[in-house]
């Protein structure tokens, strides 16, 4: 299994359930990182994620290649 494998659960009475057919080996470390604001976040991020807009349809390189994707300028 890769490293960066991305994966994507709902809690379930307290539990992140895995992926059918999905095995971690005992001992793996996991990171777990919610997608809403929680409840004693600050104001300040919770305005901060709901104006935030996904850029999912925007090249890996585009921050530094905006140039040629706005104008076609030569790529960095």
């Amino acid at each position: 299994m890769s490293a960066s494998i991305k994966l994507i659960s709902k809690v379930t009475k307290g539990v992140v359930p895995l992926p059918r057919g999905l095995k971690l080996a005992e001992g793996t470390d996991v990171a777990i990182t919610p997608l809403v604001p929680l409840a004693d976040d600050p104001p300040f991020l919770k305005m901060a994620l709901k104006l935030a807009k996904p850029r999912h349809h925007l090249p890996g390189d585009y921050a530094l290649n905006r140039g040629h994707y706005r104008r076609g300028a030569p790529k960095k």
